[in-house]
């Protein structure tokens, strides 16, 4: 568990380093590329990252700012699709 690991960090830390260096020795392993993001890529998730703080659903019972908080969830969905659609365009190239 999540408190265990930090109760024992100290025990974990070289076990999980012998894990990942095993990893790294196995034949088959490569590295994952970096991602590198295309300008537009860039500004999309910005984008996106502004849209989930602002967007968030905040309890209120004017009918308005409801409706205020629908459209700005529609528009942080569109901007997470098209951003994910760029970045696995990007991928394949």
């Amino acid at each position: 568990s999540v408190d265990c690991q930090r109760a024992h960090r100290s025990e974990h830390k070289p076990a999980c380093k012998l894990g990942a260096a095993e990893i790294k020795e196995r034949p088959n392993f490569k590295p994952p590329k970096p991602l590198e993001l295309s300008p537009e890529a860039r500004i999309l998730r910005s984008e996106v990252i502004s849209l989930k703080a602002t967007a968030l659903p905040l309890p209120t019972r004017n009918r308005e700012e409801r409706q205020a908080k629908v459209g700005q969830l529609r528009v942080l969905y569109e901007k997470v699709e098209a951003y994910e659609i760029l970045l696995e365009e990007e991928r394949l190239e």
